[in-house]
């Protein structure tokens, strides 16, 4: 199992320039690369690398190994772009593919030799407890330099055995805006701050986009970035708090719906809402629960959605729901629930389907009704 740990290079003006310029030599590379690709219509790297390798070594200032990483990245990318049903246009120039022939990490001196086109480079590394700890005794082979911003991170994949996996009931989550999540154990992690930092976000950057200077513009990239690590960080946190739920309850199976197209299906003429569900996180917090529930053995779930907020979970009749009070009323138990929770349980016990049992379930209830009534009037 592939794991990857992020860690910051301590660089040196010399050091920062060549991976810079390494940088970008590698992005034209790897541009070289998608137009011979397009040509021949072909993602397979051993035939690219036939038809683009000499030309390339000839054409880059780059070592062999990085020409075969560019040509590699060129070809998945166009997979992953195929599978999208979309097309690769460009590269950027902000990262740099290293395998094991031209990049080591040094346990000992907690640094890592990574090649540039101005040769070998010894780079140290700004490690923190969770790095150490994640890299002690391992032996990556490949990674990832990233600019981000001024400052370089090497992502470094290490392998690692699977856990075993717990085994147990599972865990239904509920996944919404104004409830961030919440889970059929009961806890719930409210989202009413996130959405007021959110909002003053889109009043600030409605304010900037009014006014078009250049300033205005470098002052919005700035806030979209700011908005995004920040609910990047909520969503890491909410994760966390999923698996240790899952964890303390003994759960083995963490459920949740499959929102894919949610915010067309939901899409309204309140413009408000319509902004709020642009911006929801879901996926990426599925992702983060996903990884970090594989890490401890913890197996993840997705069940269809339909009427999950809508039934009773005792009963599995419709129910009345108040969006207003967040509330749902069975008027067959006669009982009142919050609607979240009750989502909530109906996920953990793998969805409702799309509404099958309970109009079985409401057929067989008015026959019932029917026959009574019939055998009092004779």
């Amino acid at each position: 199992m592939d794991r990857t740990i992020c860690c910051k290079l301590t660089t040196t003006s010399a050091v920062s320039e060549a991976l810079e310029e390494t940088a970008v030599v590698f992005a034209e590379a790897c541009m070289f690369a998608l137009e011979a690709a397009k040509k021949h219509k072909t993602s397979d790297k051993r035939k690219l690398q036939q038809v683009v390798y000499k030309d390339m070594r000839s054409k880059f200032s780059l070592t062999s190994n990085l020409v075969i990483r560019s040509i590699a990245r060129v070809c998945y990318a166009i997979k992953i772009a195929a599978k999208k049903r979309n097309i690769v246009k460009d590269f950027k120039s902000t990262s740099i593919d290293y395998d094991q022939r031209i990049f080591a990490y040094r346990e000992r001196s907690q640094s890592v030799s990574i090649s540039t086109i101005h040769g070998r480079m010894h780079v140290p590394l700004d490690l923190g407890s969770y790095q150490k700890k994640a890299l002690k005794g391992k032996d990556p082979t490949c990674a990832k330099v990233v600019k981000i911003g001024k400052h370089w991170f090497i992502h470094i994949v290490i392998d690692e055995d699977p856990p075993e996996k717990k085994g147990g009931p599972p865990l239904g989550i509920d996944l919404g805006i104004r409830s961030i999540a919440t889970m059929s154990t009961g806890k719930k992690i409210n989202g009413a701050k996130v959405q007021a930092i959110r909002a003053r976000y889109a009043r600030i950057r409605a304010s900037l986009q009014s006014k078009g200077t250049k300033g205005s513009k470098r002052a919005l990239k700035r806030l979209a970035g700011r908005e995004a690590r920040f609910m990047s960080w909520i969503n890491h946190n909410v994760s966390r708090s999923i698996i240790r739920e899952a964890e303390s309850h003994a759960r083995g199976l963490i459920r949740f719906e499959h929102l894919k197209g949610i915010r067309e299906s939901t899409r309204s003429w309140n413009k408000h809402r319509n902004r709020m569900m642009a911006g929801w996180g879901y996926y990426q917090l599925q992702t983060f629960t996903e990884y970090k529930a594989a890490r401890v053995g913890l197996e993840t779930e997705f069940v269809n959605p339909a009427w999950t907020s809508e039934n009773c979970h005792s009963c599995g009749y419709r129910g009345i729901r108040s969006k207003l009070k967040n509330w749902l009323h069975c008027p067959t138990c006669d009982m009142v629930f919050d609607a979240d929770l009750n989502a909530a349980k109906n996920i953990e016990a793998g969805g409702v389907g799309a509404g099958v049992i309970p109009a079985v379930r409401n057929a067989t209830r008015i026959a019932d009704q029917l026959m009574e009534f019939f055998s009092k009037t004779g």
